[in-house]
């Protein structure tokens, strides 16, 4: 074998063990009660934040399929990512018509599946709400980033202008909290 083989898978190897890192770091065990928890600081338990949802979370084959972002046929399946640096304490709600409400976590998304039609999603945060209308037809898929800075505890959080490209890859790398058929 030539260096320059060598060279060359051992890069690829490399690359492999690297992104592999990278796609699973989320995919810690869930607690006993079947919830997830979001871990953010050092080693040493005394320094970490965990920020853990209040409810049983969707099997890791869901989570997969989810990822996948396949259109449901007679509905508007939206995806709401929370993935920020700086947001990493607070369970935030998200409530859609008004009347169904989830709790995000950091590192994490939902899947929602709507009647085709128009719909407002709202974070409700400290006595501020942020609005968001979507509207779709059956089989199209929404993409929405939830924004806020935990630093900052006057700081409200609220909708992202971030593209779709950008929020898929941020669902990517989050963890499917909840999946809900809402139609």
């Amino acid at each position: 074998m030539t260096r320059t083989v060598r060279i060359a898978a051992l890069a690829m190897g490399l690359a492999t063990l690297l992104s592999a890192g990278c796609a699973s770091r989320w995919e810690h065990a869930t607690e006993q009660d079947g919830s997830w928890c979001y871990w953010f600081g050092r080693g040493q338990a005394k320094q970490r934040t965990q920020t853990c949802t209040p409810h049983p979370v969707p099997d890791l084959q869901t989570d997969l399929q989810a990822k996948t972002f396949t259109p449901t046929a007679d509905a508007v399946t939206v995806y709401v990512v929370r993935r920020s640096m700086d947001d990493y304490r607070y369970r935030v709600p998200v409530l859609v018509d008004g009347t169904h409400s989830v709790d995000t976590i950091p590192g994490s998304y939902v899947r929602l599946k709507l009647q085709p039609g128009a719909h407002k999603l709202s974070i409700a945060w400290r006595g501020q709400v942020s609005e968001q209308t979507i509207s779709g037809n059956a089989g199209d898929v929404r993409l929405l980033q939830v924004a806020g800075l935990s630093t900052d505890h006057d700081s409200p959080f609220s909708w992202s202008d971030k593209t779709a490209d950008d929020t898929r890859q941020r669902v990517l790398k989050a963890k499917l909290i909840r999946d809900l058929d809402l139609r």
